[in-house]
């Protein structure tokens, strides 16, 4: 296993890394991880959580493709590497919190015409079963690793993430007013065929372009 560590911090150089570790088809990527920072290497930086795919925090690029450390199997050659055009906090592990922050400041302010009702109002079920197929996203950012949008206009385009985000938001408050970002979308695809939950991306971002 070759890993790409790097202490910007400390004003580290990048340097790959190799290790070798027991190998096994069963394996995740994740495991050999833990194997290295248990037996080879402590210092190793890198993140997870659930082990389950459900969190995203495992997210990294192996051998150039964005994936979850704990769903891709184990092969006898590995590169690992962060996630790209994303800030480094050291070696495998994006600065989350910037990202995020960054996404949601990159969201358009959204003006709701209010409307004085005393009655709930019932949502279609077909309604909420697209808002649940959106906010299936577990923010694992590999789809802001392969926007080239993003790539380039990191302070002004909040990426396939946060359209997600406003697509949901539109299925619930139709009256939402439309706004600019969808349309910086060049709709390449690279988001939604990186993505680990399979969410239709593309699909949301054409509809909001629609609106």
């Amino acid at each position: 296993m070759k890993v790409l560590c790097c202490d910007p911090e400390k004003g580290k150089r990048s340097t790959h890394k190799t290790y070798e570790v027991p190998y096994s088809r069963r394996e995740k990527v994740l495991g050999s991880l833990i194997y290295i920072h248990q037996h080879l290497d402590p210092c190793l930086s890198f993140r997870f959580n659930c082990k389950g795919r459900h969190c995203g925090e495992c997210a990294i690029t192996i051998n150039g493709r964005p994936g979850l450390a704990c769903e891709v199997s184990m092969s006898r050659e590995l590169v690992l590497e962060p996630l790209k055009n994303l800030p480094l906090l050291k070696d495998l592990v994006i600065h989350r919190t910037e990202v995020c922050k960054k996404m949601i400041e990159g969201l358009p302010r959204v003006g709701i015409h209010e409307k004085k009702s005393n009655r709930l109002r019932a949502i279609p079920l077909d309604v909420v079963d697209r808002v649940m197929r959106l906010e299936g996203c577990i923010q694992c950012l590999c789809c802001l690793s392969v926007c080239p949008v993003y790539k380039k206009e990191v302070e002004s385009f909040t990426g396939p993430m946060g359209l997600l985000s406003l697509a949901a938001s539109k299925e619930m408050m139709p009256d939402l007013k439309a706004h600019e970002q969808p349309q910086l979308c060049t709709e390449c695809g690279r988001c939604e065929d990186v993505c680990p939950r399979r969410i239709p991306i593309l699909k949301a971002i054409r509809q909001l372009k629609g609106r």
